[in-house]
């Protein structure tokens, strides 16, 4: 009996103890609650200013607006995100890049109660626009690229000549994603610049839109300034651009194209790279030689 009374009697007190464990934790995170909580929201603690620097296009009152908007916020539904305590740069950094397409590059710091928003906005490097049938050219749904290819804020109306533009089908551009490869990108456009400078081309277009073929419109050719409708240069998408460019050089040799050409440069229509060796090319007829006919 006595050793039953003595056992009824432990339990009793590790059920206190338990009580007491399971009131004292219960009131632990209750306090622990309440100072994270008040703490999370004290004046002395919250951002003051705000200092923004490298903006061009976007305007300090857009990102200004958007960091207040992020910081008095609320995370895990109670606690306030402004305190210095609790924001984190490189979040924070992150999420105005994300926002802003137009940003290449965000950094931000934050020293004692100011933070500070150092933007690198990207750079317009050419024109990428949907192939559709337009009622109007000022209508055409044209996007600035960056040099990375990356396409990042719709574009308003450039007459040709201002930034090189490229057509490609209406579904395949869209803001925030890259047209192409980085490194694509890039040779693509160290092969324009080569083709230009090897034989003076100047462009009106591109069109990407064909699923083989790649058609650039010439305004200019080897010196010759032609009229709308344009004479075009087609080749294969993925074709060597240092074959092309041989290619070229081999086709800017050849007497009967260089004949052609002296007499009649005027009335070219097209030159076409797209079966391996073989340089086709076509002349209009000219007036004479219609009437001749």
């Amino acid at each position: 009996m006595v050793l039953m009374a003595f056992t009824r009697l432990q339990l009793k007190r590790r059920s206190k103890k338990k009580k007491f464990r399971f009131f004292f934790l219960f009131f632990f995170l209750i306090l622990l609650f309440l100072f994270f909580y008040f703490f999370s929201r004290l004046d002395s603690l919250k951002v003051k200013n705000i200092f923004i620097e490298g903006n061009t296009t976007i305007s300090k009152k857009e990102l200004n607006s958007f960091l207040k908007n992020n910081i008095n916020k609320n995370f895990l539904f109670f606690f306030s995100k402004n305190n210095i305590f609790f924001l984190s740069e490189k979040q924070l950094a992150q999420a105005v890049a994300n926002a802003f397409p137009e940003i290449y590059h965000a950094r931000l710091k934050i020293k004692q109660r100011d933070i500070y928003l150092d933007v690198e906005e990207r750079k317009a490097h050419s024109l990428w626009c949907k192939d559709a049938d337009y009622s109007n050219i000022y209508n055409e749904l044209c996007y600035f690229a960056d040099q990375r290819g990356y396409i990042y804020a719709r574009a308003p109306y450039f007459s040709d000549g201002v930034f090189q533009k490229i057509y490609l089908p209406a579904d395949s551009i869209m803001i925030g994603k890259k047209v192409m490869d980085e490194n694509d990108f890039q040779n693509f456009f160290h092969f324009i610049d080569a083709l230009k400078k090897k034989t003076g081309m100047q462009i009106a277009k591109i069109f990407m839109n064909e699923p083989y073929d790649i058609k650039i419109f010439m305004t200019s050719f080897l010196g010759k300034t032609f009229k709308s409708p344009y004479p075009w240069f087609l080749f294969k998408k993925g074709d060597s651009y240092d074959l092309l460019l041989k290619e070229m050089d081999i086709l800017l040799k050849q007497d009967l194209f260089i004949k052609n050409f002296r007499e009649k440069g005027d009335e070219l229509k097209f030159i076409d790279f797209r079966i391996p060796h073989q340089l086709r090319f076509k002349f209009y007829l000219t007036d004479e030689q219609k009437n001749s006919a």
